[in-house]
């Protein structure tokens, strides 16, 4: 069986083939483009290489909404996100320091892992929401500055019992709007303890002073930390 179709990433014409070599696919984990084969070949090193923090973005950036994730739209976003990686990948550099969601060195370089909107509300105990915060924090090369930045905003979301006086709360943390395709650093997740009889304080307490190490850290002290209800 084949089809003739047009490669989404170059235009060039094509005939794909459920036994053939004229087309490929790029992976961008829960998606992939079917491609030509010379996309697959030029873009494949590059998708596997930032797979999960592409999947991530075009989780958040089609959250909440019934969009379509065709080629041709998946197409558009891949290759926004990888015009723009192209001079950050020019200038990346390994990180000196981890802390709670972010890596940096000491001229105030850093990266995050991106993550998922409301991902952390799948954890379904305090002890797997922290295993899997950990888990997330394997990003070592730095690529951003504070200028690459145009936000500092927290949510913190519901959280689940360590004991009678101590819950672990996720919280969520924009750097940019998520609804835009970017390679800058959009959406990550922390965690914090609340203790004591107002829990929900105490954790908010804890995340804004995470916020204000990493304002430090990035040398961006005169950028705002906003808490919000959510990111919709």
């Amino acid at each position: 069986m084949t089809k003739e179709m047009q490669c989404p990433l170059c235009g060039k014409q094509i005939v794909k083939k459920f036994m053939g070599s004229e087309h490929d696919y790029v992976n961008l984990g829960e998606y992939s483009i079917t491609c030509c084969a010379e996309c697959g070949e030029k873009y494949n090193d590059f998708a596997n290489t930032y797979r999960k923090m592409m999947e991530a973005k075009i989780y958040n950036f089609k959250y909440k909404r019934k969009q379509k994730m065709d080629d041709q739209t998946l197409s558009q976003l891949f290759l926004q996100f990888y015009k723009e990686a192209q001079k950050y990948l020019e200038t990346m550099s390994v990180a000196t320091y981890s802390r709670a969601f972010y890596c940096f060195d000491d001229n105030g370089h850093f990266a995050i892992t991106e993550s998922k909107l409301g991902s952390s509300n799948r954890d379904i105990s305090a002890k797997d929401m922290l295993k899997s915060f950990k888990k997330s924090q394997q990003n070592d090369i730095i690529y951003f500055t504070k200028a690459d930045i145009d936000r500092i905003e927290y949510c913190i979301l519901s959280g689940a019992p360590l004991g009678i006086f101590k819950t672990a709360f996720p919280v969520m943390v924009r750097l940019n709007d998520h609804k835009v395709m970017t390679f800058k650093p959009c959406i990550s997740k922390t965690a914090v303890i609340g203790k004591g009889i107002f829990k929900k304080r105490s954790a908010d307490k804890q995340a804004y002073q995470q916020l204000v190490t990493f304002c430090q850290d990035i040398k961006a002290s005169n950028i705002p930390i906003v808490r919000v209800k959510n990111f919709i």
